[in-house]
């Protein structure tokens, strides 16, 4: 059964993750554990950055027609091969937890997409995960920004950046 993006009504306390095919399950975890903590639905939202929206108001509506940024690629709209994906975390969340996370499939920038729910959904809290430390992923980070400080700079929600699995604490490092 495919998870259909629901509105919940501005006194529900929706928390918005970001989500990616290859993020580390504590993004998604946390983002959960805070759903359910405020007692409100935990939407999953994937941004296509291959792909805008064909009108900038339908930003936040997963049906809105898309085009893409190379026209050789219009066909290839990634969002049906990442909701394949998301549809199994899902299945877990609901077997796990006192869940009914949605999922919304955007197509765009990933920190306008996030903002975009989050505005349309009256969202408490915003989650993301860290960046990938690759040194391609460093480039395109100093150039284009991070999600996060996008989010944090641009729009009046709380945005809660979880740390990767893999980033080294004081006591890794040898400082105590």
């Amino acid at each position: 059964m495919p998870a259909s993006p629901r509105s919940p009504s501005p006194g529900d306390r929706a928390v918005v993750v970001g989500v990616t095919d290859h993020q580390p399950a504590a993004v998604l975890d946390t983002a959960a554990d805070f759903a359910v903590r405020l007692g409100g639905p935990l939407i999953l939202v994937a941004a296509d950055p291959t792909h805008l929206p064909a009108d900038p108001r339908t930003a936040a509506d997963p049906d809105a027609p898309v085009v893409a940024l190379d026209p050789d690629e219009q066909d290839d709209d990634a969002r049906p091969r990442l909701r394949a994906a998301l549809e199994e975390r899902v299945a877990a969340l609901r077997a796990d937890r006192d869940l009914d996370p949605s999922i919304r499939l955007l197509p765009g920038d990933p920190a306008d997409a996030l903002a975009a729910v989050a505005q349309a959904v009256g969202a408490q809290l915003i989650v993301v995960g860290t960046a990938d430390r690759s040194f391609r992923a460093g480039v395109r980070e100093f150039f284009e920004g991070s999600v996060a400080t996008h989010l944090a700079h641009r729009q009046p929600v709380p945005v809660l950046v979880v740390p990767s699995p893999d980033v080294p604490t004081a006591r890794t490092r040898g400082r105590a």
